[in-house]
């Protein structure tokens, strides 16, 4: 079971064996949550969200058909729900007139440390100092620097998931390198 393709493992469970379902989750539960800490740096939100993820995965199983690849139909759901939630959370920042702000120590709740950019520094503050930079990105930036870099994703497939041109996608990444490097220089 574990050497089956993705698609097919989502079609099995979809004919009733939950055990592929179980290997599915195993399989990109890391990067979904890291996915959704790259929109929303809330360890305990991003969480919720890949729950949700998951949860409507289950319920997409016996209508689910291939027509693209399984990490991209779950890619587009993830980033969907962040989408909502960061809606949400700008509309009631402005009915209660407050500021969300960012914990301090939220690099700690991260469910997957192996994943943050700032683990390619082997200087721990640096690494926390490259995470409070990058939290302070301009979302669009932020996302698609996180996508690109974080995740590895070619631009073509960031440009199909937030639905822009790869140009597009090119100058948010460009613009969020240049942003990060004058925030980190900053913060020094």
């Amino acid at each position: 079971m574990e050497n089956q393709t993705d698609e097919q493992l989502m079609l099995d469970f979809g004919r009733g064996d939950t055990s592929a379902f179980n290997v599915l989750v195993n399989r990109y539960k890391k990067y979904i949550l890291n996915l959704a800490y790259g929109f929303i740096p809330d360890a305990f939100q991003a969480e919720d969200i890949a729950q949700e993820v998951f949860l409507r995965v289950y319920k997409s199983a016996k209508t689910y058909k291939v027509k693209a690849k399984f990490s991209t139909w779950l890619t587009r759901i993830a980033v969907n729900l962040c989408y909502d939630e960061i809606r949400k959370r700008k509309r009631s920042r402005l009915v209660s007139f407050g500021s969300a702000g960012y914990n301090d120590d939220i690099a700690q709740n991260i469910p997957d440390k192996s994943l943050r950019p700032a683990e390619s520094f082997e200087n721990n503050e640096t690494g926390a100092g490259i995470d409070k930079a990058l939290v302070q990105l301009p979302e669009d930036n932020r996302i698609a620097l996180i996508m690109a870099f974080y995740h590895r994703m070619p631009y073509e497939e960031i440009a199909e998931l937030l639905k822009i041109s790869v140009s597009a996608v090119k100058m948010r990444v460009n613009r969020g390198r240049f942003l990060l490097k004058e925030i980190y220089k900053k913060m020094q």
